[in-house]
């Protein structure tokens, strides 16, 4: 029993170590660190490291160790205390969590995601720390009494609760802040209901009739490029093609140059070099009456070659 409880004390400070490092991923925005590859980095195990690699994939090896010690409890509990029915439900549900944030993380690498699908995958991600720890809890309390984790008759305690009714509401509370934290977060993405952010409408930063031909800015909100050319606006998604790390604009080549591996491409986006099989991904752009460019990046349009009608003319 002792053994068990010391590796379900791990798989708690591995899951608040998730938690804490998904929240540095974000505030380092690093979660394209790793391009669109998963759970690869740049489409290998040993990339070209830079700090947003270093802290995204960080992220994924904690997480991955997280649902690791996760199974070993999952299944110790399960052949140790076949009868602790309380036992085996917690650590089901720390099972359970990590396996949906780790799906719902893993879309966000993959494709796109509004600020509803990344809310969830925080607030499960607390769910998962908040079941690990109660996991522990109740190891200890087991070990304290020197019985099994599915108590007989228990003792009351000063304020006339059972332990296990203590626990249980404990959890409920905990579970259903953990819940609403995560509704709060999505309900902000709601209200109002246009969606905003990375997978939603990301207006640039400048007028339509402000921009000359060859202009590039870069809109980091929305990752994207707005450029202008002959044919009008066009916003280029920043993910190179090949495995996906962030290209940069190039003002003295005036050229799109991957760091990762020498990719090339026009202002248009087109592939003039390197592995790049196609031109970069394009967004819809809409250009209201007074100038405005609002940019749909949830509408992402992947191409095998530039044409002119590409651009929105202006």
């Amino acid at each position: 029993m002792k053994a068990l409880r010391a590796v379900s004390v791990v798989n708690t400070v591995v899951m608040l170590a998730a938690v804490l490092w998904g929240a540095w991923v974000t505030s380092s925005e690093s979660g394209d660190g790793c391009g669109a590859s998963w759970p690869l980095c740049k489409g290998t195990f040993m990339p070209e490291w830079d700090y947003a690699a270093i802290v995204e994939f960080g992220h994924r090896v904690v997480s991955a160790l997280a649902g690791l010690f996760s199974i070993v409890v999952l299944i110790w509990v399960l052949r140790a205390l076949p009868a602790a029915v309380r036992l085996k439900r917690l650590a089901f549900g720390t099972f359970f969590f990590v396996v949906l944030q780790g799906a719902l993380g893993a879309a966000a690498v993959l494709w796109p995601q509004p600020d509803l699908v990344m809310a969830l995958h925080f607030g499960f991600s607390l769910l998962c720390f908040t079941f690990a720890l109660l996991v522990t809890v109740a190891l200890g309390e087991a070990v304290r009494e020197d019985r099994p984790a599915a108590p007989p008759a228990p003792g009351l305690s000063a304020d006339g609760m059972t332990r296990r009714q203590l626990l249980r509401s404990v959890m409920f509370a905990t579970i259903g802040g953990m819940i609403g934290m995560a509704a709060a977060g999505a309900g902000g993405m709601f209200w109002p209901i246009k969606l905003t952010g990375f997978g939603g409408i990301v207006p640039a930063p400048v007028k339509a009739h402000e921009m000359e031909i060859g202009d590039v800015v870069v809109v980091r909100d929305g990752k994207y490029y707005l450029t202008r050319t002959e044919d009008g606006l066009m916003a280029l998604y920043w993910k190179c093609v090949h495995l996906g790390c962030t290209v940069p604009w190039n003002a003295t080549q005036k050229k799109f140059m991957c760091p990762c591996h020498a990719s090339v491409y026009e202002i248009t986006g087109q592939n003039i070099a390197g592995p790049a099989p196609r031109p970069l991904d394009m967004m819809e752009v809409i250009v209201e009456s007074d100038g405005t460019v609002l940019v749909n990046t949830g509408k992402i349009t992947e191409r095998t070659r530039h044409e002119p009608s590409h651009a929105v003319k202006i």
